[in-house]
């Protein structure tokens, strides 16, 4: 609701000869129950011979209570930066500068406090809620301190669907350089219904973004293989994410650990320019592996990730009433998805026949 209940405070707006600025004194604002403390905002734009300034800062500010007034105005200066979803939560203490000439971004400086943050632009599929911490930034870099709890995150470049998050929480710094910029991660800590991980990462990139190259190692464990889709990134081929959405019916992973290592453009490095590597153990799983087959339950083992190859080792299950032991489960290449199963048990002959009376070849 855009329903505003009291506003107060010295509110003063001037057009200049560059631009306009934009002065709140003291202000307070109360909507749907909720009240800011006294807040001094200010916000400055300007342009001469093509050179843009705009500086902003507040010491208190709900995004929330914002979102109707952008939602009627055309902002065309931050819809030029790409800034076409809407914010959320709270800032403080929050200091911005940006100078650019057309594209060109020459100067910016950004440092605040911000808690329950998200924001939302389905245009770049983009939907980020709750999280709360710090940043300082500028051209040469800065850091990101994060203490989420009851988050999400979107980003459909990135994930097949929105993570949620119990909790997150750890450091991120970033260096940029004339030619490359470098983000550095140690003991991210992640928390959500049905697992949780710790990770720590180095990204590098060139300035347009298109030449990624990562060193991640992490482990975590889930609690529920039947939500493990959820965390599927985009970077997995459709084949293979299609089917583990099918086919991971229910189990655990007491614990996983994942290496992944080179440039992200040549993944998953069938030429051995990089490694990925996942080893997971699971226990009391079903598996729906193929539509008219009979479901492996009570299954146990260790599932392994090598370059593009997906395979099981060390495993035991029980398919069709039969009892069966280290069973040969692999995608060669999981690009082309093509799964090959091969086991032999002792059992009894009408075992067998049942098993293959419920079958697609009956």
């Amino acid at each position: 609701s855009a329903v505003i209940d009291s506003i107060a405070g010295a509110i003063e707006w001037r057009v200049t000869d560059t631009g306009w600025n934009a002065v709140a004194k003291e202000l307070t604002f109360d909507r749907n129950g909720q009240q800011w403390p006294a807040s001094n905002i200010g916000i400055d734009f300007s342009e001469v011979d093509s050179l843009q300034k705009i500086t902003a800062s507040a010491n208190y500010l709900r995004m929330d209570d914002l979102v109707p007034l952008l939602q009627s105005l055309d902002l065309t200066q931050l819809k030029d930066l790409g800034l076409t979803g809407l914010p959320y939560g709270e800032l403080r203490d929050f200091e911005f500068f940006i100078s650019r000439t057309g594209e060109n971004i020459l100067k910016y400086d950004l440092s605040g406090d911000f808690s329950a943050l998200g924001y939302v632009s389905p245009d770049h599929g983009i939907d980020i809620m709750g999280f709360s911490g710090s940043v300082t930034a500028d051209k040469t870099g800065g850091s990101l301190e994060l203490d989420a709890r009851n988050a999400r995150f979107g980003l459909a470049s990135v994930f097949r669907k929105v993570l949620p998050i119990n909790r997150l929480s750890g450091v991120l710094v970033w260096r940029s350089s004339p030619d490359s910029y470098r983000v550095l991660a140690n003991n991210l800590e992640l928390e959500t219904p049905h697992g949780q991980a710790d990770a720590s990462f180095e990204l590098t990139t060139n300035l347009e973004f298109d030449e990624p190259w990562i060193d991640l190692r992490a482990s975590a464990s889930i609690n529920d293989i039947s939500q493990a889709d959820i965390y599927l990134p985009t970077v997995l081929p459709s084949k293979v994410s299609d089917w583990l959405e099918v086919a991971l019916v229910g189990g655990q992973v007491p614990d996983a650990t994942v290496k992944l290592r080179g440039p992200l453009e040549k993944f998953p490095f069938a030429d051995d320019s990089g490694e990925f590597f996942i080893t997971a153990n699971f226990c009391d799983s079903s598996l729906a592996y193929g539509p008219g087959w009979p479901a492996a339950t009570n299954a146990s083992g260790t599932l392994i990730f090598s370059g593009p190859s997906l395979y099981t080792v060390e495993n035991t299950l029980r398919v069709g009433g039969i009892d069966v032991t280290n069973v040969d489960a692999r995608i060669e290449d999981f690009r082309d998805g093509l799964l090959t199963i091969n086991a032999t048990a002792q059992t009894e002959l009408t075992k067998v026949l049942g098993f293959l009376q419920n079958s697609p070849i009956r």
